[in-house]
């Protein structure tokens, strides 16, 4: 019975690592860290610019910086926020970043 249970355990890591190799967020990637995405963001909430501590405040990130993390990972927690604790405040948000120092790419909140 033991023996079952430690196949299905390691059957269950081997699963979750192809999968996390294949989805653009990687949360539970095991593999090591190589990303390195600068990026700006701006926010406003009903038309008033947000300053650097409230955006802080309100996304656990700085407005400004080096995310060590795929930039979807930051893509997902500023949508999370302003899908739930932030929906009612009209937030807008401009992030712009670039992964390991390429092309500068945009993401905006609300999408169109």
């Amino acid at each position: 019975m033991k023996q079952i249970a430690a196949i299905c355990f390691l059957l269950l890591q081997i699963v979750s690592v192809v999968y996390a190799r294949f989805v653009p967020s990687r949360w539970l990637a095991w593999a090591p860290n190589d990303y390195a995405i600068g990026y700006k963001m701006q926010v406003h909430i009903h038309g008033r610019p947000l300053s650097a501590d409230e955006i802080g405040k309100r996304y656990s990130l700085l407005s400004e910086g080096v995310y060590e993390n795929p930039a979807q990972n930051m893509i997902d927690i500023i949508r999370q926020n302003e899908q739930t604790y932030g929906r009612n405040e009209q937030a807008e948000v401009e992030l712009a970043y670039r992964p390991n120092g390429g092309p500068v790419q945009e993401w905006r909140w609300p999408q169109n």
